[in-house]
Order: C-alpha cells, then sequence, then structure tokens
C-alpha cells in the first residue's frame, strides 16, 4: 500500500502537471493534497478540476477558506493572494467542491492511524515551524501527523509520531525552487520525499501578462540560500 501526498498547489497548473505526471509513475493506491488548492497564481478552476478528474482526496487549506468566506483575511495582503480575483473566476460547481471539503482527516490505512490537517489539528493559518507546538497527548493516538501550509519540505519524528510535510506543489519556500511531494510505502514502512524538475522561467513568462505582484513571481525563483 503506497500513498503519495502533497500540499499548497495554490493554483500553480503548469508544476502540479510535472508533479502529477511523476505520482502516476509511482504506482500509488490513493494521493492526499493537504490543503491551499487556490491562491497566488494563475489556473485554480483547472488545479481543482484536475484534482477532481484524479479522485486525489483533498482538505480545506487556510487560501481556500478565504475563497469560500469560511475565515478572513488582511486585505491589504490581497494584491499577492489575488482572492478576491478567484471568487470571481472559480466557478460555482468548484467553490461548492471546496466548501464539501473537511478541515482535516483522521483515518486509518492498513492499521496505521493518520491525522491530516493543513496546519495544527484546528487551526489552518498558524504555521507549524516546531513540532513542538504538537500536543503530545493529541499526538500518542497517532502514527503519523501530516500537514502542509510552511512550503518547507519536513520529515520528523515526535514521541513516535511521523511528523511529515511533503513541502509545496506550487510555490516552494524552503530554498528549493523545485516543488516536492511525499510518498508513503505502508508495506514497507518507508517514507520518501521527492523533487521534480520544472521549466521556472517558462512558467513566469507565462504569469507575465498577469501583472502579478513582483514577491508572487520571486517566490518561484528561491533557490539555494548561498546563491
Amino acid at each position: 500500500m503506497k500513498i503519495g501526498v502533497i500540499s499548497d498547489i495554490h493554483s500553480n497548473l503548469f508544476y502540479f502537471k510535472e508533479v502529477l505526471n511523476t505520482l502516476k509513475e509511482q504506482s500509488l493506491d490513493s494521493i492526499y493534497c493537504l490543503g491551499d488548492l487556490v491562491g497566488y497564481y494563475d489556473q485554480p478552476n483547472d488545479v481543482i478540476n484536475l484534482l477532481r478528474e484524479n479522485k486525489i482526496i483533498c482538505i480545506k487549506g487556510n487560501h481556500d477558506k478565504y475563497l469560500i468566506n469560511e475565515l478572513s483575511f488582511d486585505k491589504d495582503r490581497d494584491v499577492f493572494y489575488r482572492i478576491s480575483e478567484q471568487r470571481q473566476e472559480v466557478s460555482q460547481n468548484n467553490k461548492d467542491y471546496l466548501k464539501s471539503l473537511p478541515d482535516c482527516l483522521d483515518i486509518e490505512i492498513l492499521d496505521k492511524r493518520f491525522f491530516m490537517t493543513h496546519s495544527l489539528p484546528s487551526d489552518t493559518e498558524t504555521y507549524l515551524n516546531d513540532i513542538n507546538q504538537l500536543d503530545r497527548e493529541f499526538l500518542k493516538d497517532f502514527d503519523y501527523y501530516l500537514y502542509g501550509h510552511t512550503h518547507r519540505c519536513n520529515l520528523q519524528y515526535h514521541y513516535g509520531t511521523c511528523v511529515l510535510n511533503p513541502g509545496s506543489v506550487g510555490q516552494p519556500r524552503d530554498y528549493n525552487a523545485s516543488p516536492s511531494y511525499a510518498v508513503i510505502d505502508l508495506s514497507r514502512e518507508t517514507i520518501s520525499t521527492y523533487r521534480v524538475p520544472v521549466d521556472t522561467e517558462t512558467y513566469i513568462t507565462k504569469l507575465g501578462d498577469l501583472n502579478l505582484d513582483e514577491r508572487v513571481v520571486n517566490n518561484l525563483r528561491r533557490g539555494r540560500l548561498d546563491s
């Protein structure tokens, strides 16, 4: 039994297609997305459609909640979040789909108990930057705690629980410009993380006509810290 784990696509269909092609080579039994399907980039409808077509199991992230008005946000940040614009763009059918998504999943796979969320157990906005933020009593009931939101790939063990962030598909922030994902092989009890090469400059050129905030574009160029 092998499962793929992705997060934080943020309307970046260009990267998502590359990641999905690689995922399909892994002979996976299922794929889970830990939220933030929308926001920032250029093709929210197409991203949602592709997730649905491929039966990828999704939960809500904070940007998804912003778009469907389940969370408020600082309107000064909308210049790069692009939520107001995407509210006009995303179809009603896809908005209804976002509304139908759970905030988290508590499931068992091959006798292993998973908790999947966008960040903290009941908080999609606060960044989980230190796994000591997680309550020991909460974690002890789970074999795996999967989260996203930071856009940084991370794998640690905390009180015997595997705590995994697969990183970001649409906007990596860990000084590596390539999108990332993870695969959990429950039969072999292994966890692997992967980077997918993408043509960043081609995508940036494609975005040129949208006049995006330069911070959103420059985030795609984040490379090694010493570069």
